[in-house]
């Protein structure tokens, strides 16, 4: 039904001829000047028909090499479609020790995992490189690069958790050792203290001040607590506070130096309280209510004091210097 000038492209086969259906024969059946489209299943060119042992793998074909050089000797194919397989191909001949460690690579059955690298084979030291270098399928954890900073734990990155911290890093205030160089936020600790601002140093231009430093007579929070203690201020505003002495800080009144007053108390504290017989003395033995130095000129008896009633009896009664002055007139009966 079909004639060469109506586009049968083989007047000679009645089954090939314009729509007629492609089959895997290495010849064009529908004269679409196209072999055996769609038989070719790995696009590597070649069909099953057309000698293609594998078409499911591209790698796999009559144009493929299987050698030593293309180390594919230990990958249990026939990549050239010759019928041998890996060892038995001629291709790969002999399992070689390509770079003269002593052992043969593992992809023609050897244990070398690299045989391009005599530093790595079975039993070879780890060197910091992020490589399987004893060839046990391991990389040291040291070796890896866990927070993708550029540097590993055997390079120096004394914390692999943290980006921010490896050797050359910008060393910041934060109580992390950010350059790992084993100091910790050097150049931040200005009063030499030994505390930095950012690990609660609360005045970093003095070195008496410091967490845990002992507080001073000076009204100053020296250990950085938040409080100053109490004894360090002038509750009565005399000009001393109770860690400068003054033992009675809410009575102006009292302090070191101040004036002795007769009032029983250590005004100026110094210690002592005047006491004793002589004038200046503060005691009131007789319970009278008047001092010695407040004028009682008999601190035994508690019916003499400045003041008191004077009677005769031949006493100064009211302590002013006379004896019996008031002078009683009566009349004879």
């Amino acid at each position: 039904g079909w004639t060469t000038c109506g586009g049968d492209c083989n007047d000679d086969n009645a089954l090939v001829h314009p729509g007629a259906t492609e089959i895997c024969t290495g010849a064009d059946d529908n004269c679409d000047d196209q072999i055996d489209e769609g038989f070719d299943a790995d696009g590597d060119g070649w069909t099953t028909c057309g000698g293609d042992c594998d078409d499911g793998d591209a790698s796999v074909n009559p144009d493929a090499e299987e050698s030593i050089a293309a180390e594919n000797c230990a990958d249990g194919k026939d990549n050239d479609c010759d019928g041998a397989v890996d060892m038995a191909d001629t291709g790969c001949g002999e399992c070689q020790d390509l770079d003269g460690d002593g052992y043969a690579a593992q992809w023609c059955g050897g244990t070398d995992c690299n045989d391009g690298d005599p530093l790595i084979k079975p039993g070879a030291p780890e060197r910091c490189n992020g490589l399987d270098d004893d060839c046990d399928e391991v990389v040291p954890a040291d070796e890896l690069d866990g927070d993708e900073d550029g540097l590993s734990e055997c390079e120096g990155d004394c914390d692999d958790t943290d980006g921010q911290v490896y050797p050359g890093a910008t060393e910041t205030c934060n109580g992390v050792d950010d350059d790992c160089d084993d100091l910790i936020d050097e150049g931040f600790d200005v009063d030499g203290d030994g505390w930095t601002t950012c690990a609660d140093d609360c005045n970093d231009g003095d070195p008496d001040i410091y967490p845990g430093a002992p507080e001073r007579c000076n009204q100053i929070d020296d250990d950085c607590d938040d409080v100053v203690p109490d004894d360090e201020f002038d509750g009565d505003e005399d000009g001393t506070i109770g860690c400068e002495g003054d033992c009675d800080n809410e009575n102006p009144l009292v302090y070191p130096g101040a004036q002795e007053m007769c009032n029983g108390v250590d005004d100026d504290r110094d210690g002592e309280v005047p006491t004793g017989s002589g004038p200046e003395s503060e005691d009131d033995f007789d319970g009278d209510g008047i001092r010695i130095c407040g004028g009682d000129c008999d601190d035994e008896d508690p019916l003499q004091y400045p003041g008191a009633p004077e009677v005769q009896n031949g006493e100064d009664d009211d302590c002013d210097g006379e004896i019996d002055e008031t002078c009683f007139i009566g009349s004879a009966m």
